[in-house]
């Protein structure tokens, strides 16, 4: 079993408040659920209004097929509807358990 997670850093410029920071996150969380079918969740700074880390993972036979999955969400993100900015990510693939 082959396990890929990822993290990613979000800016979000334009949010005002933690509602406005969720508006913007839980519909995206879906689309990359819906679209890549990874698991998705916020793992960090979490009451920063500006902020925000998701986390996610991809459970594959095959590494590269993980690795390929990520990538893909990731160009995905930074492609993104203007209402984010990547700022950072990191991506690993772990072997077996």
């Amino acid at each position: 079993m082959k396990v890929g997670v990822c993290r990613v850093v979000l800016r979000i410029a334009m949010s005002r408040s933690l509602k406005t920071k969720r508006r913007i996150l839980e519909p995206l969380k879906a689309r990359l659920k819906d679209r890549f079918q990874i698991s998705v969740a916020e793992v960090g700074n979490n009451d920063l209004w500006h902020w925000a880390i998701i986390g996610m993972s991809y459970v594959s036979n095959d590494a590269r097929l993980a690795d390929k999955v990520l990538s893909q969400v990731i160009e995905f993100l930074k492609t993104g509807e203007g209402e984010y900015e990547v700022t950072d990510y990191e991506t690993e693939i772990i072997s077996g358990f």
